[in-house]
């Protein structure tokens, strides 16, 4: 007996002590508690890879919490690797360097198969099924080249990733070249060589550092690196276009215009042929550009708000008028199509046909509703612009017992009053509705704020009776009933309160 109630009692212990070292339920359920502090596993811009958490805005890598490493050393996979290679430095957020190659930390000691490469801790194809992706590090995603430092960066609207950063999209009158560009202190560069920096002798194509000059070639053209024993356009190193086509600024465009042929060195750029090295180079107002530099010009007259989307000849080029919406000023340029239709509820204003036409603001993004102490804020679905603003003039809801969570709560039928005349009511979610009238009365309009307002003499049959004032037909025979009101008319011989029948076909007037 003492054997079996020892049992018991070391049974009863070691389940008292294993409740009591139970861990604790998991309060980070969308991230990982490092020193006490929920990090989710995604930043609000970009999606981190798998063993990372977001940390001050950007991913960070779980093994490496805690580890030390020196000023020219990150840590990737727990391990400290260079920042940068002998041959060139690894400006991408997060790169390193191993083996020469610049990679990003989710990519260390990730072995990809041939024809692929590692992004944000993934292998994704080298080229994509409709272009091939030659810029340094690039990857296809969705049939679209992607620097990796940039996989799984989403960016705000009028923002572009470079080198795992968001920068604006335009930064000129005419905008950064698009896709290729992005505005960086206020001048536009080139994503793909953005903070490359290149030994001595060497220019940047692509993100590849490549000579400046071939041994055989003089690269003096601007813009242009040896690449394979030969000059070519820095940002064309690599690219494959399809016959017909040439290589400017990275982009394939037809060798020739519609309206005309084009020189050897030179594309189709905007319905006119341009220089190769003059696709992409924003000018300032009244400068075009020769051979990849600016050149001033003059034009015949002021470029102002009321001759936007005009054009005239500028030593014989033809230039337009176009409106710079970052400095609010107007001015003559060779490319573009920026202006003012001077409507602040408008957006996209670009000329069309010599004339300045806007889109109107659509206002579909209402603030998200809220709780003012016992009031809900509800704010409609699409709101109206006022003075270029969108606005949403929400409605205040009383709520009947408490607001949360943008929502009310309680009884929605409480301090609703559902009393209407002849009728038993009741009330559901917040609207009353008739239940039954009392006999003799209908509900024949099917108007619930009145309740039974008809009185008829089979209850409830409202096929043949209908309300017109204080007379009454039926359409069986056009009998009229004439109330009869408190002093007797002449000629009646009623008391008050009953009717006069008329028969079929008869009218009878009472004085």
């Amino acid at each position: 007996m003492k054997s079996y109630r020892k049992n018991i009692c070391l049974v009863l212990l070691s389940l008292f002590f294993s409740s009591c070292s139970s861990e604790p339920a998991n309060n980070c359920p969308a991230g990982e508690i490092i020193d006490g502090e929920c990090l989710p596993h995604d930043c609000p811009d970009r999606e981190c890879p798998d063993s990372f958490v977001c940390y001050e805005g950007f991913c960070a890598e779980l093994a490496c919490f805690g580890v030390d490493c020196r000023d020219h050393e990150e840590c990737a996979k727990g391990n400290c690797y260079p920042k940068d290679c002998v041959t060139r430095n690894c400006p991408g957020l997060g790169e390193v360097c191993v083996d020469e190659e610049c990679l990003p930390t989710s990519c260390v000691e990730v072995d990809c198969p041939p024809g692929q490469r590692c992004a944000a801790g993934n292998c994704y194809p080298i080229d994509c099924d409709t272009k091939n992706c030659p810029g340094y590090g690039y990857v296809c995603v969705e049939d679209d080249c992607v620097e990796r430092s940039c996989v799984g960066v989403d960016c705000p609207d009028g923002q572009l990733c470079a080198g795992g950063y968001c920068f604006p999209a335009n930064c000129e009158l005419v905008g950064c070249f698009v896709d290729v560009e992005v505005c960086v202190d206020g001048v536009c560069q080139r994503r793909a060589c953005l903070d490359v920096e290149c030994p001595e002798g060497y220019g940047c194509a692509n993100g590849w550092c490549y000579p400046l000059d071939c041994s055989s070639e003089d690269c003096s053209d601007f813009g242009e690196v040896c690449y394979q024993g030969q000059c070519i356009p820095a940002d064309c190193v690599g690219v494959v276009c399809d016959p017909g086509q040439r290589c400017a600024y990275g982009i394939c465009f037809d060798e020739n215009c519609q309206a005309q042929n084009c020189a050897d060195d030179e594309v189709c750029y905007e319905d006119r042929c341009v220089n190769w090295n003059c696709v992409g180079v924003r000018c300032p107002p009244e400068h075009r550009c020769s051979d990849g530099e600016c050149l001033q010009v003059n034009c015949p007259e002021a470029c102002t708000q009321f001759n936007q989307c005009q054009t005239v000849d500028c030593g014989g080029i033809d230039f337009i008028c176009l409106f710079d919406p970052a400095q609010q000023i107007t001015g003559w340029s060779e490319f573009g199509n920026l202006c003012t239709d001077g409507q602040p509820c408008t957006t996209n204003d670009t000329c069309s046909a010599g004339v300045c036409i806007g889109t109107d603001l659509v206002c579909d993004q209402p603030p998200d509703d809220t709780c003012d102490g016992n009031t809900l804020v509800d704010y409609p679905d699409s709101g109206i612009c006022v003075d270029g603003s969108c606005d949403y003039s929400p409605a205040y809801i009383d709520c009947p017992d408490t607001c949360e969570n943008a929502s009310c709560t309680g009884d929605p039928c409480a301090g609703v009053d559902c009393t209407r005349d002849n009728a038993a009511t009741s009330c559901s979610e917040g609207v009353c509705q008739i239940d039954s009238c009392v006999s003799p009365w209908a509900d024949c309009n099917g108007f619930e704020a009145d309740g039974c307002e008809t009185s008829t003499p089979a209850a409830g049959d409202c096929g043949k009776w209908a309300t017109s004032g204080g007379a009454r037909r039926t359409s069986a025979n056009y009998r009229l009933e004439i109330f009869i009101a408190p002093q007797n008319p002449i000629g009646t011989g009623q008391s008050p309160g009953h009717t006069v029948r008329l028969g079929p076909g008869s009218v009878r007037i009472l004085r």
